[in-house]
């Protein structure tokens, strides 16, 4: 597993964030896992535009990141 501090905030719309070294990810997809949920996270800002970033996480605990975006973070 990855050691990160990852930060979970809510989006104006009030949908779960996870804020990482500028960029920000939202919920792709939810599977559960017996007690464990996996979540697939991918780039918020910039999915849309061709971003590949994206995170996965089971129970808050980063177990796979790709972090090439192609853009600059929109959070400093």
């Amino acid at each position: 597993m990855i050691k990160r501090k990852l930060v979970f905030i809510n989006s104006r719309r009030g949908n779960p964030l996870i804020l990482l070294s500028g960029y920000t990810y939202s919920v792709k997809a939810i599977k559960k896992l017996g007690a464990n949920v996996k979540r697939r996270w991918h780039c918020s800002t910039h999915n849309a535009r061709g971003c590949r970033a994206n995170l996965c996480t089971i129970d808050g605990e980063i177990i796979m990141m790709k972090t090439n975006h192609n853009h600059d973070p929109v959070h400093q």
